[in-house]
């Protein structure tokens, strides 16, 4: 019983502590602010698509494979430092989706891994105070 008190005590002293948990989920992303982007352009910053498809004459659109998409979450406890418990799976592959006319970018599509997620604990309330507080925080 004194060990475990003792351990608790020094637990509790080190600076910071709580615990969170992280999501991580898919999420499609549409931008139309690419018309600045022409056909040469994006074959010189991204190489050749993984994909192309047709729709009419003037119009392709272009995919490029992004890797992996994770889902799942990550459990965490942080007793002076984070220790993160993954339990995710690749579920997916992100991708970006280039739409054009002509020789231009109209639009981007995207599937990104989203992470969100909250925080709960005992932490200084920046790095340049002792200060400590009780935080929660969530995304």
């Amino acid at each position: 019983m004194k060990l475990l008190l003792i351990i608790v005590v020094c637990l509790l002293l080190n600076g910071c502590y709580g615990a969170g948990v992280g999501v991580f989920s898919s999420k499609t992303v549409l931008t139309d602010q690419t018309s600045y982007l022409t056909k040469d352009d994006l074959l010189r910053r991204h190489g050749t698509p993984t994909k192309i498809e047709k729709i009419a004459e003037t119009e392709e659109v272009y995919f490029y494979n992004n890797g992996l998409g994770w889902t799942g979450v990550m459990p965490y406890i942080a007793v002076f430092f984070p220790v993160p418990v993954p339990l995710m799976i690749p579920t997916r592959n992100n991708w970006d989706e280039y739409h054009l006319i002509g020789d231009r970018v109209q639009s981007k599509k995207s599937q990104i891994t989203q992470i969100s997620g909250c925080f709960w604990g005992y932490a200084p309330e920046n790095e340049g105070t002792m200060r400590y507080k009780w935080t929660g925080k969530c995304d």
